[in-house]
């Protein structure tokens, strides 16, 4: 398996992909060529080298380009994914126990009972294709032909009558004999097209009542289908069930595994682990944890016997523009002590720890008056609550500090 990643070529069974997101990797590996023959996969830690030259560079001329945060691509060549894939393509699985062990069993071959079923209704829907139907076409050009029918039919009527008055009087009617045969034959037209349209309404009606029957039964069919598949999903889990208690045993995480996927207690990311681990996969899988359950991605592959792409923990803040090395780039929510801002304030809190001191050494105040006393807490005040925490800036010893200094010796 190989991976580039704006240039670099990682080589490997397990690799560590920082800077990317889990996301863009699972894009990659969905659409993921084979690998080609010019480098051998290796099966210790992944590699990494430069690809200086893209034109020599040794990845197969149809793997995948994704964008990658950093404005280059992501490149996975490995082989293709396989059936039961899908739902163990990123861990941490977004599916169920059962559907997970389905998957595993699937990409195992493992078969049930319920296949020839479940393919018999998969082709029943196959061949069910409602048609398309357009009954307002329909009636739009009944309506227009009807109207157009109309139209002429009053224009013959009213040239007859015409046509009568003109012989009554004996004058000249060629004129509209002429209008009046054309138009005539012009409302032969119409009625014909009245009548072609009327059909072809009729026609889109028969056909919506096809499609409806056909959507019903298409309906009946995916109420069928699911079942059966849900049905061959608990067999499927059931008989993988085995093996993937004996999987926990070899990956990091508690559990109390039970007698079936129902009865499964315990670590939800160590569950999803074992499917990995009991799965034929070809291509990889992506592990995008938040806390490390391996020291790397190669002993993450060989724990779970898979191609492995390990999105390292705490790498997805860096990718979201978070440096975890800058305390500007986000809060901090472990800085909950308060403690002195500048060498302003360690000068102030010397005076008063000296003021209380000189006072009661030249016994201007009494130790054991109300003013020694609030002095003296505020003294304790200081030294307990910055002194051990800001070891770095405390100021020189003195006359008037000598308690805090004698704290660290």
């Amino acid at each position: 398996m190989r991976v580039r990643v704006d240039g670099r070529i990682l080589e490997g069974r397990g690799i560590d992909v920082p800077g990317v997101t889990p996301e863009a990797l699972v894009q990659a590996v969905q659409e993921c060529s084979g690998i080609s023959q010019e480098l051998p996969e290796t099966d210790g830690p992944a590699r990494s080298r430069e690809d200086h030259d893209p034109e020599t560079a040794p990845l197969s001329s149809r793997h995948t380009d994704r964008p990658s945060p950093s404005g280059g691509v992501v490149s996975v060549e490995a082989p293709p994914p396989r059936a039961g894939h899908e739902p163990l393509m990123r861990v941490p699985l977004n599916c169920s126990l059962r559907r997970g062990l389905a998957a595993a069993g699937r990409s195992c071959g493992t078969q049930t009972s319920l296949d020839r079923d479940i393919a018999r209704v998969e082709q029943s829907l196959e061949r069910l294709d409602p048609p398309n139907v357009d009954l307002e076409t329909a009636r739009r050009q009944l309506a227009t032909t009807g109207d157009r029918e109309e139209q002429l039919r009053e224009r013959v009527a009213s040239l007859r009558g015409k046509l009568h008055a003109r012989r009554k009087l004996d004058a000249d009617t060629e004129t509209l004999k002429t209008e009046l045969t054309e138009t005539a034959a012009k409302l032969s037209e119409a009625e014909t097209e009245r009548i072609a349209a009327e059909q072809a309404l009729q026609r889109e009606r028969d056909r919506a009542r096809d499609a409806r029957d056909i959507r019903d039964n298409r309906l009946e069919l995916q109420d069928e289908l699911a079942n059966r598949r849900r049905s061959a999903r608990a067999i499927l889990a059931k008989q993988m069930y085995p093996a993937f208690v004996a999987a926990l045993q070899r990956v990091p995480g508690e559990a109390s595994p039970g007698h079936d996927p129902v009865g499964f207690d315990g670590d939800p990311i160590a569950a999803d682990l074992a499917t990995i681990r009991i799965a034929q996969l070809a291509a990889p899988t992506v592990l995008a944890l938040e806390e490390a359950r391996f020291a790397d991605a190669a002993i993450a592959a060989e724990q779970l016997d898979a191609r492995v792409l390990r999105v390292p923990p705490h790498c997805e803040d860096e990718v979201r523009g978070i440096d975890s090395g800058n305390p500007d780039s986000a809060t901090r929510s472990n800085d909950n002590h308060s403690g002195p801002s500048s060498w302003f304030e360690w000068d102030w809190w010397c005076g008063v720890v000296s003021a209380a001191d000189w006072m009661c050494h030249l016994s201007i105040i009494s130790e054991s008056s109300p003013l020694a006393s609030v002095l003296n807490c505020l003294s304790a005040f200081a030294s307990e609550q910055w002194v051990c925490e800001w070891p770095w800036q405390r100021p020189v010893p003195c006359g008037g500090c000598h308690r805090w200094a004698s704290q660290d010796g």
